[in-house]
């Protein structure tokens, strides 16, 4: 499939013959598969004694794998192999280094998860002599792929545990080279491993490492002509390893821009508002407060007395039964709808159902299903009337941005972060209708409004949040005398 892939043919182009015969002897080999018998049970008997564990791992152009076996010995004295699992994987079309495709198997921290205490003793097998260097070494001294790799290697088994093995006696050759199914059914080296795995230890290849050759892996090595780097990791403080870098990366210290301004903290962190206790529904009313509710209100009621005055309604029309709404019951609203996000459930009249299993309890004695629906079609934050969109500082919130601006700078009048502080981006997940929705193609959640904020480090805590609506948008927007003229007012002067 790779090689296909390679080749960039359509759905619809005649196979080259060398790869249309490559496919043709492949699914003449899937009617051996049925052939295919593996044991159920790892252990002969539940007497053995001196169980290890033994994994083989190679690396070729096309592929990568490993194999494992258990190693035990029979109450009868005699050496048992068993065959537990194999996994493979294809190689990445951009070319690595072989030696480099090994380090990838994990399979030996996943069986003594899977069994933790039936073995203690592990041995990893690689015929590359680069891979056994490099884990019985230092990672420090490598490149970044390597690097990282030998480090992650270490810390999942001990660099005493790899062991060489020649590469014809390597059961993980099967997983890496493409061999039959024939093969594979009746080869010994693939389901018992080796023939020395069955015999005593003496028997083993003998684990003789000599250094390798000039140039082996010397493509992978940092170097350093002034030895910068052995310096940086034996300096015993952060002002020797500072002094260090400075010399190794050779940053010309004349010629750098001044650091900006240090000014000491001189706020207070803290609640600025007085609280009688610390529920969320008290935490919830400091930011809703009773001029910010008052205000949505108004505004809903605005827009239902509109919308009944300019459309032709008929008798029956539900709308026609509207009543002017409250805080009180804006109240009710808001925290229904903060229950749905809590309590989710795929249509809104299963709020409201009589069934055990779908109903939601106090929520008939606090709102009709019918009344949270009309609220929620008349639900306004602004009067649409006024709204210029030349004059307007966020023209992709006109239809919220009193609200939201009055409930920022309640975040900001009613607590004093401490010092450290952090700007943070979000996105809140929505596939409604939005006008600053935004679409993220790259992204697993690709649908949703972006958020910029500035939290308190410690706590979290959002002092102030920009809601980001386009690329034409000014990025801190700041119209007091728009905020003055059309909300100060109605929020009592708040700021």
């Amino acid at each position: 499939m790779q090689e296909l892939w390679e080749k960039g043919l359509k759905w619809d182009e005649q196979l080259p013959s060398c790869l249309e015969e490559k496919w043709r002897t492949w699914c003449s080999e899937l009617v051996h598969i049925d052939n295919l018998q593996i044991e159920r049970k790892l252990f002969s008997n539940a007497g053995m004694s001196e169980i290890s564990l033994h994994v083989f791992c190679d690396a070729s152009p096309k592929a990568y794998g490993a194999v494992a076996y258990f190693r035990y010995i029979t109450e009868e004295g005699r050496v048992k192999v068993s065959f537990i699992i194999s996994k493979s994987k294809v190689a990445p079309l951009k070319t690595l280094t072989l030696a480099r495709l090994e380090l990838m198997a994990r399979l030996a921290k996943y069986l003594l998860n899977t069994f933790p205490s039936l073995t203690k003793e592990i041995y990893l097998w690689s015929d590359s002599k680069i891979v056994l260097h490099w884990l019985k070494g230092s990672s420090k001294i490598w490149k970044p792929f390597v690097f990282n790799r030998v480090a992650q290697v270490q810390l999942l088994t001990p660099p005493n545990c790899w062991n060489h093995c020649s590469g014809s006696e390597n059961p993980a050759d099967f997983t890496t080279r493409g061999e039959s199914t024939r093969k594979f059914l009746t080869s010994s080296l693939w389901w018992t491993g080796p023939a020395w795995l069955s015999q005593p230890v003496q028997s083993w290849p003998v684990q003789c490492l000599p250094n390798p050759p000039d140039g082996m892996c010397g493509e992978e090595v940092i170097t350093s002509e002034d030895g910068a780097l052995p310096l940086l990791i034996q300096c015993d403080s952060d002002e020797d390893t500072l002094d260090a870098a400075r010399n190794w990366c050779r940053i010309d210290q004349e010629n750098l821009a001044p650091p900006p301004p240090r000014f000491p903290f001189s706020g207070n962190p803290g609640l600025n508002t007085r609280m009688d206790g610390s529920s969320p529904i008290e935490f919830f009313c400091i930011f809703f407060d009773d001029d910010i509710v008052g205000y949505i209100a108004s505004k809903t009621n605005r827009y239902a007395e509109d919308f009944i005055e300019k459309n032709d309604l008929t008798p029956s029309s539900r709308v026609q039964k509207w009543k002017d709404v409250d805080s009180s019951e804006i109240r009710v609203f808001l925290g229904i709808i903060i229950l749905q996000g809590i309590v989710q459930k795929p249509l809104q009249k299963w709020y409201w159902s009589q069934r055990p299993l779908l109903s939601t309890p106090y929520l008939k004695q606090l709102m009709s299903e019918k009344r949270f629906s009309i609220i929620m079609k008349f639900l306004h934050f602004t009067n649409n009337e006024t709204i210029d969109l030349e004059t307007h500082p966020q023209p992709g919130l006109r239809k919220l941005y009193e609200v939201y601006d009055a409930i920022n700078r309640k975040f900001k009048s009613s607590y004093v972060p401490e010092r450290d502080v952090s700007v943070d981006e979000s996105l809140l997940l929505y596939k409604g209708r939005l006008g600053c929705k935004q679409y993220l193609p790259k992204k697993r959640a690709r649908f949703g409004i972006k958020f910029y904020q500035l939290c308190e480090s410690s706590s979290g805590y959002i002092w102030n949040s920009l809601i980001y609506t386009g690329k034409d948008m000014p990025l801190w927007n700041e119209s007091p005398n728009y905020y003055n003229e059309h909300s100060y007012d109605t929020f009592g002067g708040s700021s």
